[in-house]
């Protein structure tokens, strides 16, 4: 291990070299454990937080410091937070992001296409705040299947910006208890998107649910 930089504490981690730098991190308001591929880094607000108040002045700590720093605010109001590392080569100035969190929403009624569609289109209306005025916002997919042992369903959004731009945004719900929704949200940049979505359905099929 010593051939790449890796630092892991309480579940956060960042990999300059993504060879084998794969860990099992767990969240914050669920009991769950994931399987997070390289490359990514982040984890609970709690971890993030340990990680930033621990001494250390090498390159590699300061480095860490500085991606983990700016996502305090948002890793506080959710289960958990991941940024990726590769930033080269994308046609937006979208960092690849995966957003985990825990949210009250009945699913009983997403067996029903029907719902699906209407709630993804509501979906895609509150995404166009997140971008420029003029960006458009599409469903481009609409699936459904388990995960853990759990009903899940998955809305793809495409996010056309005013420059040219591309971007994706998934929404993987996972039915955990009677209204009660474990919530996956993945943005990609276009140029990073079929990496990224391969590396998240990895992670959904790692995910494992202990006993409450």
């Amino acid at each position: 291990m010593k051939a790449s930089l890796l630092l892991i504490a309480c579940g956060a981690l960042i990999a300059e070299n993504p060879a084998r730098a794969d860990v099992v991190v767990e969240g914050r308001t669920l009991p769950w454990t994931a399987t997070i591929p390289s490359g990514w880094v982040g984890g609970t607000y709690e971890k993030i937080e340990k990680i930033l108040v621990e001494g250390g002045t090498d390159s590699g700590k300061k480095k860490l410091d500085e991606i983990l720093r700016p996502m305090l605010a948002e890793a506080k109001e959710v289960d958990a937070l991941f940024y990726h590392l590769d930033v080269q080569g994308t046609g937006t100035k979208t960092l690849s992001s995966l957003r985990i969190n825990v949210v009250g929403l009945d699913l009983e009624p997403f067996s029903g296409e029907k719902h699906r569609a209407d709630f993804w289109s509501s979906f895609a209306k509150q995404l166009r705040k997140d971008f420029p005025d003029g960006a458009t916002v599409e469903v481009t997919h609409d699936g459904s299947g388990t995960t853990g042992g759990r009903k899940a369903y998955q809305g793809i959004f495409l996010a056309t910006l005013p420059a040219g731009g591309k971007v994706y945004t998934v929404l993987y719900v996972i039915a955990y208890a009677p209204g009660k929704a474990h919530v996956w949200r993945l943005r990609a940049d276009s140029e990073k998107f079929p990496d990224r979505v391969k590396e998240l359905e990895a992670i959904v099929n790692s995910l494992k649910y202990r006993s409450e």
